[in-house]
Parts: C-alpha cells; sequence; structure tokens
C-alpha cells in the first residue's frame, strides 16, 4: 500500500529550542465533544478540588490527527502525592463508553500524575512531554514555567522501556490489532530515538521517524515500512504482524547492545 507522507519535524527557535506545535485552534472541531467529554470524566472519577490541570498531547493537539489510526491522550497533573504515572481510577469502563458514545476507534488514555515541583526533577520524561508536544486544555498550565530542549536534550521515552515493553507484548497470549499497533509504535519510535543523535531533528509522526531511520539504515527499509503500512491497516491473520514486530524490535536491540 502506498503511505501518505503525514508529518514534519518540529521546528526550532533562534536558539536551538524546539518549538512546541500544539495549538487549540489545531483541534479537529469533530473530536471537541469527545474532548469534553474526556474532561468530565476527569471530574466524574476524580474530587475536582485534586485536579490542578489537565493536558493533550499527540496528534489531536498538533494539527496531524488521521481519523480511524490516531489516539487521544490526555493527562491530568494531580494534588495527589506518590502518583508517577497511573491510569485514571475508572477509567477502562468509561473509555470504553466513550469510544461507543462517540465512535472514536483509536486509543484513548486517561492518566494521571502528581503535581510535584520541580517536575523536571521528579519526573524529567513527563517535563519535556509537556513543555514540547503538550496542550493545556483545563486549568492552569505549568507550561511556560519548565525548561526548554534542544534535540541533544530530548529523552528517550521509547527506546528505554523497549524490554520492558516488548517483553510485556511477549507475554499477551493473543494480541489484538489493537495491541499490535501500540507496540509497533513504539518500535518505530524507539528506532526513531536511536538515530535522532546522528540526525539532529526531532518528530513524533511516524512516517518522517520511519523514513530517518531509513537514512541510516537502508537495508532495513522494506522491513520498517511495511511495519508503519501495518500499524495503518493490520493485516489479517495477526500472525505476520507479530512477526514483523518482533524482527525489528530484536533487530534493534542487536543495534543497542
Amino acid at each position: 500500500m502506498a503511505i501518505e507522507p503525514i508529518g514534519d519535524f518540529f521546528a526550532k527557535d533562534e536558539a536551538g529550542y524546539l518549538i512546541n506545535p500544539t495549538k487549540a485552534e489545531l483541534i479537529p472541531s469533530a473530536l471537541i465533544p469527545l474532548l469534553e467529554a474526556v474532561l468530565s470524566t476527569y471530574h466524574q472519577l476524580l474530587d475536582s478540588s485534586l485536579i490542578h490541570s489537565i493536558y493533550l498531547r499527540g496528534s489531536v493537539a498538533r494539527g496531524t490527527y488521521v481519523e480511524g489510526i490516531s489516539d487521544l491522550d490526555t493527562l491530568a497533573l494531580v494534588h495527589s502525592p506518590g502518583i508517577r504515572w497511573a491510569k485514571l481510577p475508572g477509567a477502562v469502563p468509561a473509555i470504553e463508553r466513550l469510544q461507543n458514545q462517540y465512535h472514536f476507534p483509536g486509543d484513548l488514555e486517561l492518566m494521571l500524575t502528581s503535581l510535584t515541583i520541580p517536575l523536571v526533577e521528579y519526573h524529567p520524561r513527563l517535563a519535556f512531554v509537556l513543555q514540547s508536544q503538550s496542550l493545556c486544555i483545563a486549568g492552569t498550565s505549568i507550561i511556560p514555567d519548565l525548561p526548554k530542549y534542544r534535540v541533544s536534550e530530548v529523552p528517550r521515552l521509547a527506546l528505554d522501556w523497549l524490554v520492558e515493553d516488548w517483553t510485556a507484548f511477549q507475554k499477551q497470549q493473543s494480541p489484538g490489532p489493537a495491541d499490535c499497533r501500540r507496540m509497533a509504535k513504539l518500535c518505530i519510535r524507539a528506532a526513531f530515538e536511536w538515530v535522532v543523535p546522528r540526525l539532529g531533528r526531532y518528530t513524533l509522526d511516524l512516517y518522517p521517524a520511519v523514513e530517518s531511520v531509513i537514512e541510516f539504515y537502508p537495508e532495513r527499509a522494506s522491513q520498517l515500512r511495511t511495519l508503519l503500512a501495518y500499524y495503518i491497516i493490520p493485516p489479517q491473520p495477526l500472525s505476520a504482524f507479530q512477526q514483523l514486530i518482533e524482527n525489528n524490535v530484536r533487530w534493534l536491540l542487536a543495534e543497542l547492545a
């Protein structure tokens, strides 16, 4: 299948810092009712006094949302200690209800993290995610208080967790299309993070990520492009998808060794 070249690299300011590409006006109008329902869900399942602020990240906030493929990822900073990265309690049935009610086929993520100051010391990876690629959609944003990042300072969000994520995937008895898509995305992003220091550019979008890896590993072109194609439209049966994921993960782990 022909893969549409969707996505781009982050722009930089004059000092070389990454520019956060998220804007409220980039959120598709068709998703506003769902997003409002997600905000209501946070307040229904949590004591509202605990919620400091809520953030939207990912393609929905960056103007690169693809219907039927993209996810909707949100995070609440809460006045409750000891929460490093956790699902909103009671979110699983709520997410299923929202997906059905709003006919949203992608993943819905409703996460919590304790508001700990300074966040950059308590949770440096999250500080990067908030500062560089998130949009505050409720409460008072802490983004202006966070440091900016150059490409050389970007943390490895997928690569450092690849072994753990791969182990968890392997333990699933019958991974479905959503599980395979999630692992394929992690694999692509981990491979991209591996070449970022040599590339000198940064993206969250899978198409430029794949093409960037191919610049350094042209012999992986067929495997990586097929992996992206399977991510977009999972094949049936899923065995070919699973095998391709395994091939690419094992290649990357060998590179890291």
